[in-house]
């Protein structure tokens, strides 16, 4: 039996009747999603008062700096300044990732060279010439089990299996 996902069309898109389809039988994160439910949930902790307890899926990833010239989109200044890239295993070539809000330039300068926490928030499937997903992250500082959100980011990687170089963990944590 092969399992997909169906999505309305890409925000950008004209043709609100069009599904895209993507296979999930070898995506790393629909596998850990699904063993979250199988699984017997641990003892949960105490939670404060201005805390979610946090079940989720989390990715580590080095940021770097790479010149303007390196990717010629059709991007503003603007566009481009919150981006950085990573550089996934077995990925010839950087991808994009960007930050938003009003510190996303900083945010992205500073984390720079060095690895980062991130949760994995959403997933968007689009297909077109090559197949894309789209996700949204939020980057995040964990002391123990108490973790705090530092940033929002969106990574595009070329296909599904990319994500599972990147070593997605199953994690339960406290979000300030």
């Amino acid at each position: 039996m092969e399992v997909t996902s169906h999505t309305g069309p890409p925000p950008d898109s004209d043709d609100e009747d069009s599904f895209e389809e993507i296979n999930l039988r070898n995506d790393p994160v629909f596998k850990l999603a699904k063993t979250m439910f199988e699984e017997t949930p641990v003892a949960l902790p105490g939670i404060g008062e201005h805390e979610l307890l946090i079940e989720g899926i989390i990715i580590r990833l080095s940021l770097t700096e790479t010149p303007r010239d390196h990717y010629s989109d059709d991007e503003t200044d603007d566009e481009y300044d919150g981006r950085c890239f990573v550089r996934p295993e077995g990925q010839p070539k950087p991808q994009r990732m960007r930050f938003y809000g009003h510190d996303a330039v900083q945010l992205a300068k500073q984390r720079s060279g060095e690895q980062q926490e991130f949760l994995l928030v959403s997933r968007e499937p689009h297909t077109g010439a090559a197949q894309k997903i789209y996700n949204a992250l939020l980057l995040i500082d964990r002391d123990g089990d108490v973790a705090n959100r530092m940033g929002v980011a969106s990574l595009r990687l070329d296909n599904v299996e990319l994500l599972d170089s990147l070593k997605p963990e199953r994690r339960l944590f406290k979000l300030r």
